[in-house]
């Protein structure tokens, strides 16, 4: 059998049954990798390959070609939730949890992927803690980039982040 050098390597396949712990070995090898602080758990649905912004629109598109319906207000349940998730996330991150690390990030994505879905998807929890987050943080300890990454996810999540003021005469951003 011929071997080749890792750096040779571009894809991996974990192939297997639905429960038989793909997603569970997958957080392993990163977490081993150094490639995340901290293994995501199944339970929990915060593991890495829980959020695959492609595959969700490639589903959709699949769907709407062979007239499947959807139950969409499921579905927008469910995005709710998953974005309810990913700002609890980030709220650990902003507590100084170092597990929550690229917090912002994923939450900006999942915004950004449920804000092109064709169904409506009510974020209200998670704009609350968008709000919370921007009220009881020091701002001043948020560098530019995390500032504006911010800003740009409450205005993903349809917050009028320009009109909001944190005390009377003093604009949020």
């Amino acid at each position: 059998m011929k071997t080749f050098p890792t750096d040779h390597i571009c894809n991996v396949v974990l192939v297997g049954h639905g429960g038989t712990g793909k997603t569970s070995l997958t957080e392993a090898l990163l977490l081993a990798a150094g490639t995340i602080n901290r293994a995501g758990r199944v339970e929990e649905g915060n593991t890495v390959s829980d959020f695959d912004p492609d595959e969700i629109e490639t589903l959709l598109q699949r769907a709407e070609a062979d007239q499947v319906p959807l139950d969409t207000q499921l579905l927008g349940f469910t995005a709710g939730q998953r974005m309810k998730r990913a700002m609890v996330r980030l709220e650990a991150s902003a507590a100084g949890d170092p597990s929550a690390n690229g917090a912002l990030t994923t939450a900006l994505l999942i915004a950004e992927t449920i804000h092109k879905m064709p169904f409506e998807v009510n974020l209200w929890q998670a704009q609350n803690i968008w709000n919370d987050l921007l009220r009881r943080s020091d701002t001043n300890y948020w560098t530019a980039e995390w500032k504006e990454d911010f800003k740009k996810l409450g205005k993903v999540m349809n917050i009028c982040v320009d009109q909001l003021v944190i005390e009377e005469g003093v604009s949020a951003f």
